[in-house]
């Protein structure tokens, strides 16, 4: 998820607390300057760092789900829609990270 859809999801919160949800963001690094601007300009929730990566190998079925830039990004309209998106509404991009 980028930090357009993070900070849309998190707007509709009141949603979620409504319904007996609570937001969690799962951080997979701890890039201190990134995780500062992330929270709570973008998230302003419990955030949470997976060292280990569980959570998003639980998401790819037990294995890490790695892309490469072309294939990952330049390839993938969803990623292509969510820079756009952000870069629309006035976000700064991140390429920081990412292991």
């Amino acid at each position: 998820m980028c930090r357009a859809e993070a900070h849309q999801l998190y707007a509709r919160k009141p949603i979620f607390d409504a319904l007996g949800f609570q937001l969690i963001a799962v951080l997979h690094e701890q890039i201190e300057p990134e995780v500062k601007d992330f929270w709570p300009r973008y998230w302003g929730g419990v955030v949470i760092l997976d060292k280990g990566m569980e959570f998003f190998k639980a998401l790819g079925g037990g294995s890490l789900l790695k892309d490469k830039f072309i294939t990952g990004f330049l390839f993938n309209p969803r990623a292509i829609a969510n820079y756009k998106r952000a870069k629309a509404i006035g976000l700064e991009h991140n390429f920081t990270g990412g292991r």
